[in-house]
């Protein structure tokens, strides 16, 4: 909470995306009277609320439209999928071996 505050505390401007309730809590300070807590909660895709600092001075919160990310290349995402499993993945009864060791010695 300390870190948040501080982090947050030094903000000058902001874009915020749909975020969940406790989040949304914590940032409709920022937005009100504009935005509400729910508001911010029930974002659309891609769209987001904004707060600046403009010469210093705060602008009135206002809302902004973002474009949908590319597709990308199927053959390229699968590639990198496979890559990423190869590198990273294990054997699921190797993994779950491991996490009964571990909870069995806790016991």
């Amino acid at each position: 909470e300390n870190i948040k505050n501080a982090v947050f505390g030094n903000v000058g401007s902001m874009a915020v995306f749909r975020v969940g309730t406790e989040d949304a809590n914590f940032l409709e300070p920022k937005f009100k009277p504009i935005f509400n807590a729910q508001d911010i909660t029930k974002l659309d895709n891609y769209n987001a609320y904004m707060s600046m600092l403009i010469n210093g001075q705060p602008t009135k919160p206002f809302n902004i439209k973002t474009i949908a990310p590319e597709r990308g290349d199927r053959e390229i995402i699968d590639d990198l999928k496979q890559l990423s499993y190869m590198k990273y993945g294990r054997d699921r009864e190797e993994v779950e071996k491991e996490i009964m060791a571990r909870y069995t010695s806790m016991q």
